[in-house]
């Protein structure tokens, strides 16, 4: 009885800890700008909606790991913002999937973005090139001249991805 008492305290504990480190601040997005210039961090937001599933799925898994939870902490002024509540900003950065996570200057400047689900640890690591303006590609450059891959649909899917990111000369030579 007693171990059974303090493994659900234990939990309760782990719960509560679980609670009290949200990633996220309450900020607007215009007051985050200045925040983030005084301590020399970068805005980021999650853009993301009710309805859509990868992002719920984020919210459980991703934005719960405490490496992502102390990354967050360290290098930026984290936001969740719901692009439909927030059209006006979703459509200055031109989210069209979600969810969309954004790493922008204070002075308002994209330095990178990642869009769609990524569980803790690829998240972690696509963050770090995405915080030094170097967004990684998903499903990645799709043709290798090593292996001499031109496959159409990888090809395709590679250029969805630099439209997405507002590359279109690059994503137009990819479908071309």
């Amino acid at each position: 009885m007693v171990f059974k008492t303090h493994l659900l305290l234990a939990w309760l504990c782990l719960i509560a800890l679980k609670m009290c480190a949200e990633p996220f601040t309450d900020l607007s997005f215009d007051a985050a700008s200045p925040k983030a210039a005084n301590t020399g961090t970068t805005v980021l937001v999650d853009f993301y909606t009710s309805w859509c599933g990868p992002c719920r799925l984020m919210d459980k898994r991703t934005w719960t790991d405490a490496d992502v939870i102390e990354l967050f902490q360290e290098k930026t002024v984290a936001l969740r913002i719901d692009a439909e509540k927030q059209s006006d900003l979703a459509t200055r950065y031109r989210i069209d999937a979600y969810p969309s996570v954004l790493l922008i200057k204070s002075d308002g400047t994209e330095l990178g973005r990642l869009v769609g689900y990524r569980d803790p640890k690829t998240f972690r690591a696509d963050f770090k090139p995405a915080l030094t303006g170097k967004t990684p590609f998903v499903p990645g450059k799709s043709r290798s001249p090593a292996t001499g891959t031109n496959d159409p649909e990888l090809r395709m899917d590679y250029a969805y991805t630099l439209a997405r990111n507002g590359q279109y000369p690059e994503a137009l030579a990819e479908y071309l």
